[in-house]
């Protein structure tokens, strides 16, 4: 007879849960990685419920990002009306109705926490539910204090540099002749001055000029000098006031001597030699023409001049070396020119020939700057 107590077989269900298995390692590695994220890297990341008013989820480094508990954020207090500055509370209830919209938004603003000021970076992006309505919304947010203090720094450096370079602007001005002073020189010329930066390498000078040979003369001079910026602003300064001291110069007859006298004491100056050398100086035309309008001297380094006669350009070239330090400094040269009734002289620096545009981007070249003298030719000078 069998006991009834006695077991005698059993009966189960086996299932394959492999894939379930799989999925909650997956579900847990993936928890442990976005742990990992949170805790490694500086960004706070949260999620806050519509629903509830309150935030389900944030981030442990509240602290260490926002300068708040991150306890704080469960109670029933109002980060905005507690932490952020009061120039900046419209600016983020505003952002927060933009994601009742269904827009994310991007925001700074600033927040007060143990009587520090920090800069937050912060955007929030809307979660829709099936019916299309905003239920709850994600975000990021970031301490960007250093970034702020770093950007202020930067503009301060940067107005005080514009400022230098605007005071020092109005002197390279104060240097140049003004329009007024330009036609009681000389009533029959034009200036296009139109420097790239706030201060020029280029310039423009016109003076008298007296010699015991030629007698009196009005030159014109169009330079350009080494760099662009603040450095040829510098050297233009020194390169003008070296040309004026030649004009006055008793014992300087000639344009070839005014460039000789400059190169020399620029040379002098930047104490060059074959074993210390400074390159810096300046290409330029000169021209002086005398009382009676019939003869033109002209002396070049690196620049040509164009005249413009019967509609036809003639070029006549400068010297090649500029004025300054070079290791074979060769002497100037003077050329005599005849001009004639309605010959006009062009001078110019490489600054027009070298502007890029066109539908093909392309440089304007000299050619083109011959054609448009010979062009323009028949108009009046102020045209």
């Amino acid at each position: 007879m069998t006991n009834p107590d006695e077991i005698i077989g059993f009966q189960g269900v086996v299932r394959d849960i492999s894939k379930r298995k799989e999925a909650e390692f997956k579900l847990q590695k993936s928890e442990e990685s976005f742990r990992i994220i949170v805790n490694t890297i500086n960004d706070l990341f949260y999620l806050f419920d519509f629903r509830t008013d309150r935030f389900e989820y944030i981030s442990p480094n509240t602290e260490q990002v926002l300068g708040v508990p991150q306890d704080f954020f469960y109670t029933d207090k109002s980060f905005f009306h507690e932490y952020i500055h009061k120039d900046d509370l419209e600016l983020a209830m505003k952002a927060e109705k933009q994601l009742l919209l269904g827009k994310s938004y991007s925001i700074e603003y600033r927040l007060i926490s143990n009587g520090k000021t920090r800069w937050i970076q912060d955007r929030a992006f809307p979660i829709k539910n099936s019916t299309g309505r905003v239920v709850s919304y994600s975000g990021v947010s970031r301490d960007i204090t250093e970034f702020k203090l770093a950007n202020l720094i930067i503009e301060q450096q940067n107005e005080e540099i514009n400022q230098s370079i605007s005071y020092a602007k109005n002197i390279q001005d104060s240097i140049l002749l003004t329009t007024k002073e330009m036609y009681s020189l000389y009533s029959e010329c034009f200036i296009f001055f139109n420097p790239r930066d706030a201060l020029s390498g280029d310039f423009y000078l016109i003076d008298k000029f007296e010699t015991t040979q030629f007698g009196s003369l009005t030159a014109f001079v169009v330079a350009d000098c080494t760099g662009h910026g603040v450095p040829g602003g510098m050297l233009s300064f020194l390169c003008n006031s070296l040309l004026r001291e030649a004009f006055s110069n008793e014992r300087i007859n000639s344009t070839s001597e005014v460039l000789e006298f400059v190169r020399r004491k620029l040379i002098e100056l930047f104490r060059s030699s074959d074993e210390s050398h400074i390159y810096d100086g300046m290409d330029l035309s000169l021209c002086a023409i005398s009382e009676n309008k019939q003869t033109l001297y002209f002396s070049g380094a690196n620049l040509p001049i164009s005249i413009i006669r019967d509609g036809r350009a003639i070029e006549f070239k400068g010297d090649r070396q500029h004025v300054g330090y070079s290791r074979k400094n060769e002497d100037f040269t003077t050329q005599v020119i005849d001009i004639y009734e309605g010959d006009m002289i062009f001078m110019y620096s490489d600054g027009y020939q070298d502007q890029f545009g066109g539908p093909r981007g392309k440089k304007y070249m000299k050619r083109r700057l011959r054609e448009l003298f010979e062009d323009l030719s028949d108009k009046p000078l102020e045209e």
